[in-house]
């Protein structure tokens, strides 16, 4: 049976096991704080990205998980824990597991699971499909999330930036302050 984590990750293939991995805003921290921004990240290009690079994302995306709650809390991201069956790998001992031959598909699963935690682009009238969400301010989100859905912080912590924009447009949509999204329907002929 999977946890809710779990069903909201992404499948992540290295040297022939499987990993659950998602990017939430402890993800992003955890970046941020021990090695550089998902954004700077994000600037280069996928095939360009380091073997550095590749662990440092491949620990962010296992923040989440149940074991790591502990070093999560402390801010201890150097104690971030990756299961391999039924052990616990450090980041060295996982870039020793990691083969150049899997490296590109490797990168491709990571900016898969990087995409889906953004939220939806806004389409509209205007070409521009940010539309106010490219730069986030963190505190009105926070806001929003905690004082006004009065949802837990552990939550908003741990929740990916989709997942937080999904819950506070649902909640716009059912007090009435937001109009629901057109539904667009596909024929084939």
């Amino acid at each position: 049976m999977l946890n809710d984590l779990e069903r909201k990750s992404y499948m992540l293939h290295i040297g022939g096991a499987e990993y659950h991995i998602r990017y939430s805003l402890n993800s992003r921290l955890c970046l941020e704080q021990s090695y550089k921004s998902l954004e700077d990240i994000l600037l280069m290009k996928v095939q360009d990205w380091s073997i550095d690079d590749v662990l440092q994302l491949v620990r962010a995306g296992f923040v989440d998980m149940y074991y790591n709650k502990r070093a999560v809390l402390r801010r201890d991201w150097d104690n971030i824990k990756i299961k391999h069956r039924k052990k616990y790998l450090s980041i060295a001992e996982l870039g020793k597991i990691i083969s150049q031959k899997d490296l590109i598909a490797i990168k491709i699963e990571l900016m898969e699971a990087i995409i889906g935690s953004f939220p939806e682009p806004i389409y509209g009238e205007t070409e521009d499909f940010n539309n106010g969400r490219s730069d986030i301010d963190y505190k009105p989100l926070w806001a929003w999330y905690v004082a006004i859905l009065h949802r837990p912080e552990s939550e908003f912590y741990r929740s990916t930036l989709k997942e937080i924009y999904e819950r506070i447009d649902s909640y716009l949509i059912i007090k009435g302050m937001k109009d629901k999204p057109a539904e667009v329907s596909e024929f084939i002929d």
